[in-house]
């Protein structure tokens, strides 16, 4: 779980970061991560991303 969330840190994609982590799969990585922490690591991704690249996303 460490490797995975510290490779989306490092800016791989959830599913780059779950192979590299070992998991079968991007739903797989999810799932897990769902269950140790209570929410989707998507979620956690957006909640983390400064402000600034929020508003370039989302045409601001």
């Amino acid at each position: 779980m460490g490797a995975a969330v510290r490779a989306c840190g490092e800016g791989s994609s959830l599913t780059e970061a779950a192979h590299a982590a070992g998991f079968a799969s991007s739903a797989h990585f999810s799932s897990a991560f769902r269950d140790m922490f209570g929410m989707m690591p998507s979620d956690l991704l957006k909640a983390l991303q400064p402000v600034e690249a929020r508003a370039r996303r989302d045409g601001l």
